[in-house]
């Protein structure tokens, strides 16, 4: 009769334990593939100059280094188990817009000065979520990276994007089209 009190308490966690969340890669191959940013992906990374994912608009820098614009993409990856993925370049497809790998981005953006805060804040910002240049050992599970293109403004689509990985020791191609 005691036991019986606990029973929904058991059957309660042994559903909670159940739902608990797992990678959703399937089988045993590593996932990669690309889309373009949404505003919402950069929420968390500031608002304003010291956000690195949103081209800076205004008419002195406009007139002094020429207005540029960003194409801002998502690289998300399902590993179902230890992995190592490295970037090994990426392509538009168009002139005038070129891919920026995370010391290409940085340099750029310390072009413009601004407050020593929001430079810090810019940079710590890219460490933290650009796709880095060096192999990246993964865990179990989902991750994403942000890549980005630097073209005039205004970009002008589409835009076919290609992205070279290396993927555990193999090359792996991804691409996606973008009206």
């Amino acid at each position: 009769m005691r036991a019986l009190r606990f029973l929904p308490f058991l059957l309660c966690l042994a559903l909670v334990a159940s739902c608990a969340s797992a990678p959703s890669a399937a089988g045993g191959e590593l996932s990669v593939s690309l889309r373009r940013a949404a505003s919402s992906d950069f929420k968390n990374y500031g608002w304003g100059f010291s956000n690195p994912y949103i081209p800076f608009k205004g008419l002195i820098l406009d007139k002094l280094l020429g207005r540029a614009d960003l194409l801002v993409l998502v690289v998300e990856i399902e590993a179902p188990a230890k992995a190592e993925i490295q970037l090994l370049g990426a392509q538009s497809g168009q002139a005038g817009l070129d891919y920026y790998d995370r010391t290409a981005f940085t340099e750029f953006w310390d072009a413009f000065d601004g407050y020593d805060q929001d430079i810090k804040l810019r940079r710590t910002r890219i460490a933290r979520s650009y796709f880095p240049p060096v192999p990246v050992k993964l865990g179990k599970g989902s991750s994403s990276y942000f890549i980005a293109f630097v073209g005039k403004y205004p970009l002008k689509g589409p835009f076919d994007i290609r992205a070279d990985f290396l993927v555990n020791g193999e090359r792996r191609e991804v691409e996606l089209h973008l009206d």
